[in-house]
């Protein structure tokens, strides 16, 4: 029976984007409320104005950060991802590559992926 719960939590949890999942030792005083307002601001939310006068929980749950009943509320890897300080603290063997393409083709350049660490490289064929 532990075997067959095991693999069943297994397979959902393949079937939900990495971001979305719960991060389950994570807690919600791991994310920061100054980085939050940060892109509020930067975005135009509405939630900004509210935001002052929220709980921390329920602005968290309106912006789908956190899951969970009450008492075991946890961030979503998103979450942590973006509003705390050092993600790679949750997430050590992590990183993220971006690539930004040339705008047009006639551009000589070579696109040039920026991975989480600050670093970049050039694309291989």
């Amino acid at each position: 029976m532990h075997k067959r719960r095991k693999l069943l939590g297994l397979a959902i949890a393949a079937s939900a984007p990495f971001d979305d999942r719960i991060h389950h030792s994570a807690a919600l005083s791991n994310l920061r409320l100054p980085l939050i307002e940060n892109l509020l601001r930067q975005v135009g939310s509405d939630l900004l104005a509210d935001a002052p006068r929220m709980d921390f929980a329920q602005l968290c749950r309106q912006m789908r950060i956190v899951e969970g009943p009450p008492e075991m509320l946890h961030p979503l890897n998103l979450g942590l991802m973006f509003f705390n300080p050092a993600p790679q603290k949750f997430f050590p063997q992590t990183q993220i590559d971006v690539v930004q393409f040339p705008s047009s083709s006639r551009e000589k350049n070579t696109p040039r992926p920026h991975n989480s660490l600050g670093t970049s490289r050039p694309v291989s064929s």
